[in-house]
C-alpha cells in the first residue's frame, strides 16, 4: 500500500498541493486583477460514492465555479503561467535550484494588457535567473526582451538566424 495511489506518493503530492495552490493564485491574482482564483483536487468522488486519485484544475471567475476546458484562451494562458511560475519555485525550495526558466508561448491568447501583466511578472520572478527563454512566433514582441533569437525552419531543418 506504501507505494499505491493512496500511499507515500499521494501523501508527498497532498502536502505541496497548498504551496503550489497558494503561489499559483498569488501569481494569478495579479495576472487576473483577482478575477480568477485556481484550485486543485487531487481526488476525485465517482457515482459509487467511492474516491479515486485524480488530479483536476478547477478555475474559478468571478464568484462562478467553472472548469480548465471552460476557460478562455486568455484565461487559460494566464492560469498556465501561473502554475508554471509556483511549480518554479516549488522546485527552488528544494536542495535543488533551477536558473533556468522556459516559457513555450505564454502570450497566446492574450490581449496587449495581458501580454504587459504577464511579461512583468516573468521579469519579476525571474530575475534572479540566469536564463530565461520565452517561445513565441510573434514578432512583434521582440521590443520587450533585450535579446531576441530567431529560428527558422527551411526545408526540415531548423537554424538559428542572425
Amino acid at each position: 500500500e506504501a507505494f499505491g495511489n493512496r500511499g507515500i506518493k499521494s501523501r508527498m503530492f497532498d502536502s505541496i498541493i497548498g504551496f503550489v495552490s497558494d503561489t499559483a493564485n498569488a501569481y494569478l491574482q495579479r495576472l487576473s486583477g483577482g478575477a480568477m482564483v485556481v484550485e486543485f483536487d487531487t481526488q476525485t468522488k465517482l457515482k459509487s460514492g467511492e474516491w479515486r486519485d485524480k488530479f483536476d484544475v478547477r478555475v474559478k471567475k468571478a464568484n462562478e465555479k467553472g472548469s480548465y476546458q471552460s476557460c478562455s484562451g486568455g484565461e487559460k494562458r494566464r492560469a498556465d503561467l501561473a502554475i508554471s511560475l509556483a511549480l518554479q519555485e516549488l522546485v527552488n525550495k528544494s536542495t535543488v535550484s533551477c536558473n533556468v526558466g522556459v516559457f513555450d508561448e505564454p502570450f497566446d491568447g492574450l490581449d496587449e494588457s495581458g501580454i504587459e501583466q504577464s511579461i512583468e511578472l516573468l521579469e519579476e520572478v525571474m530575475r534572479n535567473k540566469e536564463t530565461t527563454f520565452i517561445i513565441t512566433h510573434r514578432p512583434e514582441l521582440k521590443g520587450y526582451f533585450d535579446t531576441v533569437w530567431v529560428v527558422e525552419n527551411e526545408d526540415g531543418v531548423s537554424s538559428l538566424k542572425a
